[in-house]
């Protein structure tokens, strides 16, 4: 088992734990029903998006890919027409409308509860913030450049600052991750 996987589940429950005062379970109670045709559904997208990457890097040729590799892209796809700042002001009103949806009131008069995009619109928000939180990673190699002296951690904060969209899909993922374990717990 990964151990970020571990300790971001570990960070999860500990938060929550801290505060909302003991209500989270240690470990939640799983029921192989409902679970079993989630994992199956997940694998098998996953398994859907890696044959089409695959098929995708198939059809370049070799000095396509090297020529593109050596030369990255100093701006991302979400930066050239604003699309991150949009997506940033669309999450607003979803955020809003999730804040909407999880009063104790709404939910006891309207069957939104189980409605499946009621229960997407946190992490549509979420994954629109981390896109707009993307602009920021040059600042934080910059910050992270001047509050450390040691050498590697210098060259680090050099290559976030200088090349930001090499890195933006990790950080995507640890902001999107984050975010949602912390949302799941509440």
């Amino acid at each position: 088992m990964p151990a970020g996987l571990v300790l971001a589940w570990l960070a999860s429950v500990l938060l929550a734990r801290r505060f909302y005062d003991g209500l989270v379970p240690w470990l939640p109670r799983l029921q192989p029903e409902t679970l079993l045709p989630a994992v199956a559904l997940g694998l098998g997208v996953a398994m859907g998006v890696m044959a089409a990457q695959a098929y995708a890097a198939s059809r370049l040729e070799l000095l396509e890919v090297r020529r593109d590799a050596s030369r990255p892209a100093l701006r991302g796809w979400w930066q050239r027409w604003a699309l991150d700042l949009g997506l940033a002001v669309l999450s607003l009103p979803l955020l809003g409308a999730t804040r909407l949806l999880g009063r104790s009131d709404v939910r006891a008069h309207s069957a939104a509860g189980g409605d499946p995009v009621s229960l997407a619109l946190p992490g549509l928000a979420l994954i629109f913030l981390g896109v707009a939180l993307l602009r920021l990673l040059p600042v934080a190699g910059a910050v992270s450049g001047l509050l450390t002296r040691r050498f590697p951690t210098a060259l680090a904060s050099l290559q976030l600052t200088r090349r930001p969209v090499q890195h933006a899909g990790l950080a995507l993922l640890i902001i999107v991750t984050t975010a949602l374990g912390i949302f799941a717990s509440v």
